[in-house]
């Protein structure tokens, strides 16, 4: 018990310090591993606990990267999951990448060659793995899939689900379970968790989770317990809404994952692989992933991958006599804001709905600034009316 107590406090401490730190840990150092992909897990990690960081700078870096990736190989990557990473990372940032930079006079859409439009015969062209990440790229702020798509949603979805293996579990490769996969499945569905073909496939995966468990509170893959395994087991139940806390299948021995991934904190606040062993940088990640999961359940806000609460994702647009028009098409609906404002602070604010015309979300308002209206959570976002 008094390690789930240190757990959750080093997790609110964690969120606490993210939001509040300006700066911290997006600086031009960081920034020079943009290039080799060094960057991303970190920024979605920053991002997902609200930090107040220089995003914009990482926002820039990562456009000069994708031009100069598009112009050298016409795609940003032969990795699909690479793009997949990239655009995650975009989205919490804040970041359109629907229309990231230029190539062949045409706009580079990053979503759209990562996920329905990719250049692939299969949504798991890099097998399991491919598909999660692609439909957790699709349902990060709800994107709406073109009805002339190459791939539907629901390709993702049933590609994921021919993976299940016989004992309701899923793995990289083999017929072993793995914790790990079974954890990235679960967050990947979660949006979908009602529907009579994903239902049994959740709860029963739950079950295997809960059941392979181990006594400290942790998780083991391939023979090795590990905070890794243990956060994305912890991401899924908070993105399913399971309390971690006290959901008593995921109690062992009065040790929740929580205390499960405290066992791996060095001293330094960085974690290890394994027990006892050094400082591990993807350790380190995924552990930092599943307590600021774990945050943002505790403070009843979205989950870790779903950035409707905590991004908006900018949009270019026209401004002109004090109307302006944007263009996105990242929301199940569109909305606008028109806001009256004074030395910047907004006085007064009328939101309007706006129907779905011919697949695009194009609307009109009187304003200096505006915001959009994901899912109905509305997080007010006054930027600069940039010029297309």
């Amino acid at each position: 018990m008094r390690r789930t107590i240190k757990a959750l406090f080093l997790t609110l401490l964690l969120l606490f310090i993210a939001t509040t730190a300006f700066g911290a840990q997006i600086t031009p150092q960081f920034l020079a591993n943009v290039a080799n992909g060094g960057c991303d897990w970190t920024v979605l990690n920053i991002a997902r606990s609200e930090a107040r960081d220089n995003y914009d700078a990482y926002i820039n870096a990562q456009r000069e990267n994708v031009s100069a990736r598009y112009s050298a190989n016409g795609e940003f990557s032969s990795s699909v999951t690479d793009t997949q990473r990239t655009v995650l990372a975009l989205g919490a940032a804040g970041a359109n990448v629907r229309d990231f930079g230029e190539y062949n006079g045409e706009a580079i859409d990053l979503l759209a060659d990562a996920t329905y439009n990719m250049n692939r015969d299969s949504v798991d062209c890099q097998g399991l793995t491919s598909a999660v990440y692609g439909l957790l790229a699709l349902d990060c702020v709800s994107t709406l899939v073109p009805s002339d798509a190459k791939f539907t949603r629901e390709d993702f979805i049933n590609s994921i689900i021919s993976y299940r293996l016989t004992d309701g579990g899923f793995t990289y490769w083999g017929e072993s379970y793995d914790p790990d996969m079974t954890g990235m499945v679960l967050q990947a569905l979660a949006p979908y968790k009602e529907q009579d073909n994903v239902k049994e496939i959740i709860d029963k995966a739950v079950e295997l989770l809960a059941q392979n468990q181990l006594g400290n509170g942790d998780c083991s893959s391939w023979g090795t317990s590990n905070p890794e395994s243990t956060a994305q087991v912890l991401i899924a139940l908070c993105a399913l809404g399971i309390d971690y806390r006290t959901d008593e299948r995921f109690i062992k021995n009065s040790n929740t994952l929580l205390d499960g991934i405290e066992k791996y904190r060095l001293p330094d606040g960085t974690f290890s692989h394994e027990a006892g062993g050094d400082s591990n940088s993807f350790a380190t990640y995924q552990a930092n992933a599943g307590l600021i999961a774990a945050a943002r359940f505790d403070a009843g806000k979205t989950s870790f991958y779903n950035y409707a609460d905590t991004a908006v994702w900018r949009t270019t647009a026209s401004f002109e006599n004090n109307v302006a028009t944007v263009y996105s098409d990242t929301a199940t609906a569109a909305y606008f804001i028109s806001a009256e404002m004074e030395d910047d602070i907004v006085k007064t604010v009328k939101v309007q709905s706006v129907e779905l015309q011919n697949g695009k979300n194009e609307f009109a308002a009187e304003c200096i600034g505006y915001a959009m209206l994901l899912d109905k959570q509305m997080r007010p976002l006054v930027r600069r009316i940039e010029e297309i």
